[in-house]
């Protein structure tokens, strides 16, 4: 089920707070996809296990036309064509849960109450009042839908609308087509833009990914996991002890037996372990998944060192994502016309992590299915002045960046102006096309030095290489004996040294010939790959 409901509602203003505003002008809601299979099966943790994901609505069409909700959804029919069904099951791989109707039903009706339900001024529109088919057409009109292109995400948003709008199979026909609303971009997502097909195709943004990558986890993340896993030794031992088997991926957040098993436990499967070895194995899941630098962290200098890292190099995944909230809350201050009042983002966990971690937000404990966040605008009466609140989890999340927390504890407040969020999110994030960030940003990342991570050109190959501190000078001595003419075996032999002791690492790839490259991430498999989904 979907954790909130036991919430049941977005924290409210405070009567102090809504004194401040005139009306509540526009609502973004960043909500992670509902429930999902696995990519992977029970059998693969408990080797003599028989259980495997039933799935009663197999396919794209039955998924959404079920008794509760009936709509249709063309685009969707590509999923169709050549599905990848998990081993013995009727399923396909990481497809959405039928539970996910359910959470997103929950989300709708928790978003109705917070933001829908009157004209009063601490609500967007009286969605019930409008609520036949006469008035659809002008509700939705209010309100614009993205999401991300896998089918999770896709009916995820579809519930989510339908159920806010109260579409059923009685009145689809009738209305304005919620898909017209909802993009669909297979070779551009801004909601997975570490896995951008067009930022993949510039080297330095391979390279870079792999960089920012593999020096957090190895600095800092990994060897928190170990200390960890120490500390959980005897559950672990527990464990092993009843079947378990531990899947090594030291690169992903998801493949270890603390955070998958959660996901078959709440998709309905029995776990063959004691209930104490489970939930304390569950809690270390919970850590295992939210390890990150903060820099609220000052006695810890290791974290205090990487957490501008975190931070700048999910601000630079963010961008697009950024660059769509921008848009839309542009229109409204220009007073466009077409300007929207309620924006859904159907994204992943991962989308999540990168948006808060940005803007120096995220604390670290993993997003669930269909957790969502929320960005509120508020008009104040002057045409120049707008106030704003995040809430995550229904709760409100405080803004760390300029001089917001000065006007929160000055005013005793949740409220704080908008241009605190223009000058160090949003106005950072340029105007141009999506294209144009994954075609150029995305190609001189490593030349620009993006978050401290730079690249060397030479001029008679084009050869990138990274100079990552702080181990600049093993790096350089490197470089050096490769100006000089030394052999490919003493660069190996380098190169090997330094992954023995896990404290740097050299990388060279030819723009032609990326031979290299596919020997490099054979031995170091990046969480990138398929973060989050």
């Amino acid at each position: 089920t979907n954790p909130l409901s036991t919430v049941g509602r977005i924290s409210p203003l405070s009567s102090s707070d809504l004194d401040r505003i005139t009306k509540l002008e526009q609502v973004h809601v960043m909500t992670r996809h509902g429930t999902r299979t696995s990519h992977r099966s029970l059998s693969e943790y408990f080797a003599n296990d028989t259980q495997f994901y039933e799935c009663d609505i197999a396919t794209i069409t039955t998924r959404v036309n079920t008794e509760t909700l009936t709509y249709s959804a063309p685009m969707l029919q590509q999923y169709e064509d050549d599905n990848q069904w998990l081993v013995h099951s009727n399923c396909q791989l990481q497809q959405s849960w039928p539970t996910l109707l359910q959470q997103h039903q929950q989300n709708a009706q928790i978003i109705s109450d917070a933001y829908l339900a009157s004209d009063a001024k601490h609500h967007l529109f009286n969605a019930h009042s409008n609520n036949n088919n006469h008035n659809h057409n002008n509700l939705t009109s209010y309100i614009q839908s993205y999401t991300s292109n896998y089918e999770r995400c896709m009916l995820s948003s579809i519930t989510l609308l339908s159920h806010l709008l109260n579409i059923s199979a009685s009145n689809a026909t009738h209305i304005t087509p919620l898909l017209s609303t909802i993009t669909n971009d297979v070779s551009f997502n801004p909601y997975a833009p570490w896995s951008n097909a067009m930022c993949a195709q510039q080297p330095q943004f391979t390279l870079w990914r792999n960089y920012t990558t593999i020096d957090m986890f190895d600095a800092f993340i990994i060897p928190r996991r170990h200390q960890l896993m120490r500390e959980y030794a005897q559950t672990l031992r527990e464990y092993e002890q009843h079947g378990g088997r531990v899947i090594d991926a030291p690169y992903e957040y998801h493949e270890h037996p603390s955070f998958r098993l959660a996901n078959f436990y709440c998709n309905g499967m029995d776990i063959p372990l004691p209930n104490h070895t489970f939930f304390s194995l569950i809690e270390m899941g919970e850590k295992y998944a939210s390890i990150q630098p903060h820099a609220s962290d000052d006695d810890d200098e290791l974290a205090m060192e990487y957490a501008p890292k975190w931070q700048c190099t999910n601000f630079f995944y963010s961008i697009p994502m950024y660059l769509r909230f921008k848009t839309e809350i542009e229109a409204l201050i220009q007073r466009n016309a077409n300007a929207k009042k309620l924006v859904i983002h159907s994204a992943h966990d991962s989308s999540i992590v990168a948006f808060l971690s940005g803007m120096a937000m995220y604390h670290g404990s993993f997003p669930y299915f269909a957790q969502f966040l929320t960005l509120e605008i508020y008009g104040t009466g002057s045409n120049d002045r707008f106030l704003f609140r995040f809430t995550h989890r229904g709760e409100f999340v405080p803004f760390p960046l300029g001089n917001c927390s000065v006007e929160y504890a000055v005013l005793d407040t949740q409220l704080c102006d908008l241009n605190e969020l223009w000058t160090h999110v949003f106005g950072r994030v340029h105007n141009a096309t999506q294209r144009t960030w994954a075609n150029e940003s995305c190609a001189t990342l490593l030349d620009d030095c993006v978050c401290g991570y730079c690249a060397r050109s030479s001029e008679e190959s084009g050869r990138v290489q990274s100079v990552v501190q702080p181990y600049s000078f093993f790096i350089g001595m490197c470089v050096g004996v490769l100006l000089c003419g030394m052999t490919y075996v003493v660069v190996s032999y380098i190169r090997r040294w330094l992954n023995a002791n896990s404290t740097a690492f050299e990388y060279q790839a030819t723009v032609d010939d990326e031979s290299e490259n596919d020997i490099e991430m054979n031995d170091r498999q990046t969480v990138v790959n398929d973060i989050g989904h």
